[in-house]
């Protein structure tokens, strides 16, 4: 799953946006990754990070993404926040669980799995695990339990473990249940969010303009990411709405961007989810996420996890520490 084209672009400091496997749990604070750090993972359970590489002949072919290449565009070109071209980069969950009834429009898949989502090199990230997709009569969500840490940009030095959560990461309001899987964009444009005090207001009316649902800004407000999540008027606002959310009822027949999806049967068990041009698939064999490969239907979220993973977050230091990151 790659939720929106921001997930993966350039940075106004520290690089790049961009995804990894698994709960990295506690950096000891926001700051920028180094490889050495080890905190990327490509891999991690049934969870695999995967980016469009380009190819001969125009052409691109998705391959896993090492620590190096997480800030490059397909052509292999660093990724700037001065444009709207982004990594592509997505998480691809295998494993899923569940159940598809095409006849009455339902299903229900589970993913066993984590993508911690990290902005502005690593200054700001937070993490979602064990996605759940739930459809009735073709309506669907896709709900996840968030966790993380938190930070504010006026005060770089604020560090603390966030409750596990349960939230929505998407609204799904046409979900075309087929014979293979499906595709499906998630509501965003001309979605209205109610907004903590203080917060930068969201500017409805332009063609990007919307939000993500309420659950999740809700969550964002203690990430330090949550103008990112909705329009605010700023530059970044195109990059911002809801990717394509791909799901394969067969892992070793993936849903890509651009097929199309009719009938509909029972899901096998190796289902795998992918977002913003990736695939889910349905049933007992393996979990997907909103990124890319082989995925089930989405179901709803499972119940949170007991909490964070790492050790206890770090007491925050007497002097503040301002964000060189400009909002979005």
């Amino acid at each position: 799953m790659g939720l929106n084209v921001e997930s993966g672009s350039g940075a106004f400091f520290g690089g790049c946006n961009f995804l990894s496997a698994g709960e990295v749990g506690d950096t000891g604070g926001g700051r920028v990754w180094a490889a050495a750090d080890g905190f990327f993972a490509t891999t991690d359970g049934n969870v695999t990070i995967e980016k469009p590489y380009a190819t001969a002949g125009g052409l691109t072919e998705r391959r896993t993404v090492p620590f190096s290449d997480r800030c490059l565009d397909p052509s292999g070109t660093p990724v700037s926040s001065a444009s709207f071209v982004g990594t592509g980069i997505e998480a691809v969950i295998e494993g899923g669980t569940g159940t598809v009834d095409p006849a009455t429009g339902s299903a229900r898949i589970e993913w066993d799995g984590g993508v911690t989502v990290v902005f502005y090199g690593g200054l700001t990230y937070w993490w979602f695990t064990d996605p759940v997709l739930e459809v009735s009569q073709g309506r669907g969500t896709l709900t996840a339990t968030a966790g993380g840490y938190g930070t504010d940009m006026a005060d770089m030095t604020r560090w603390s473990a966030l409750p596990a959560t349960r939230v929505v990461l998407a609204d799904l309001p046409a979900v075309p249940l087929g014979t293979q899987g499906f595709a499906t964009l998630p509501s965003y444009r001309g979605v209205a969010v109610t907004l903590p005090a203080g917060a930068s207001e969201q500017v409805l009316g332009a063609a990007s303009s919307g939000s993500f649902p309420q659950s999740f800004v809700d969550f964002q407000a203690q990430t330090g990411q949550l103008a990112y999540w909705y329009s605010s008027g700023g530059l970044r606002d195109p990059a911002k709405p809801a990717t394509t959310v791909y799901v394969s009822f067969d892992a070793d027949a993936p849903i890509d961007a651009g097929e199309g999806s009719s009938g509909g049967v029972t899901p096998d068990p190796g289902a795998a989810v992918t977002c913003p041009t990736s695939r889910a698939t349905a049933a007992p064999r393996r979990r997907a996420c909103p990124a890319r490969r082989a995925p089930t239907p989405a179901a709803a979220a499972p119940p949170p996890r007991p909490g964070a993973r790492g050790p206890s977050p770090r007491p925050p230091s007497p002097r503040r520490r301002r964000s060189p990151c400009p909002a979005r």
